[in-house]
């Protein structure tokens, strides 16, 4: 299967200017990431950005660094329009794409190759963990000029219930995304597809997703916690 590891870091962010390239613990945000895909030994790495510093971390590691277009950079810019900027640079289509967000940089020895084996059975693969009780959809609700029950229609007017009686919802952690590439060019494209399958992942110490100063220092303390445990 020829992957395409692909890495996006875009300059701006309204939470944390720059914090791609921000230095935690001796090494940029993004070179943790860096150093997984290479780990993972299973097919080309490329960083897409419009941040030179990200750009020259990526040509320092030896791996492909993709300049991209401030139109493609933006805040509400969507990953598929991305990734399909960088399809449009590669000579050979990639079998399967490996998304990486750096702001998701806790990924233990092992979880991709996880991902990318259960890629084999089904369209795409994807790192997930329980959402807690206090958060399930079942107490969600909409405000538009009134207010409604979030779950109304999709659960068939289901009403709040003892925590027991609630199935289980999940959400995507944003450490590891595996999914065919030709699911990009049907209308619409897609990451998922019809056959995903949910890699679960229950530390919550792994949760890291990097917004804001505070997520920033639960990464540093946990690199502090577990400096002798490798993160490739």
């Amino acid at each position: 299967m020829n992957t395409l590891f692909v890495i996006p870091a875009r300059a701006g962010s309204k939470g944390l200017a720059g914090k791609n390239s921000i230095d935690v613990c001796g090494k940029p945000l993004i070179q943790y990431t860096i150093e997984q895909a290479l780990e993972a030994d299973c097919g080309e790495v490329l960083v897409t950005s419009d941040c030179p510093k990200c750009l020259d971390i990526a040509r320092e590691m030896k791996v492909t660094a993709l300049k991209r277009p401030a139109e493609l950079a933006q805040d509400d810019t969507p990953i598929i329009p991305v990734l399909h900027g960088v399809l449009n640079q590669c000579i050979i289509l990639p079998d399967a794409i490996c998304l990486l967000q750096p702001t998701s940089p806790v990924r233990p020895p092992g979880l991709i190759g996880n991902c990318l084996d259960e890629l084999l059975g089904h369209t795409s693969a994807f790192t997930v963990a329980p959402i807690p009780h206090k958060y399930h959809p079942s107490a969600a609700l909409w405000h538009n000029g009134a207010w409604s029950r979030y779950d109304w229609h999709t659960q068939g007017g289901f009403e709040h219930t003892n925590r027991q009686q609630l199935g289980k919802r999940y959400y995507r952690t944003g450490q590891v995304y595996v999914f065919w590439s030709n699911l990009l060019f049907p209308s619409p494209p897609t990451i998922y597809g019809n056959n995903m399958w949910g890699v679960l992942r229950t530390d919550p110490d792994e949760l890291i997703n990097i917004d804001g100063p505070e997520d920033l220092d639960a990464f540093r303390r946990y690199l502090e916690l577990k400096r002798n445990v490798s993160l490739n």
